[in-house]
């Protein structure tokens, strides 16, 4: 029925700034992301994905089902590597096993 999905239905992810994305996908690092979860959704797992000039890379993490944040480590990006953007990516379910994701684009 119409109307019956809304935002508030989905994981929003509320951080790190893309500019501190942007900034560890050049050097490599620790990041942590966090996002929001609604009450009726259990989340799977996140990932970060890095474009850089002559390929891609990502990193993919499976949480606990009611996380709110993680972190993984960043590699530096071949030493010739220009970045170019990249997104982060928070996977969630409902009871009936529904996927609810969101994306995040970079920069």
């Amino acid at each position: 029925p119409a109307g019956s999905l809304s935002a508030a239905a989905f994981p929003v992810i509320t951080g790190p700034a893309a500019s501190t994305v942007f900034s560890i996908y050049g050097t490599g690092g620790p990041l942590t992301m966090t996002w929001t979860l609604p009450t009726e959704l259990e989340v799977d797992k996140f990932e970060s994905v890095r474009l850089y000039s002559g390929g891609y890379d990502s990193v993919k993490s499976e949480v606990a089902p009611t996380a709110t944040s993680a972190t993984v480590q960043i590699t530096p990006p071949p030493a010739t590597a220009t970045v170019s953007g990249g997104w982060l990516t928070v996977i969630a379910a409902d009871a009936y096993g529904r996927n609810y994701s969101y994306q995040s684009y970079l920069p």
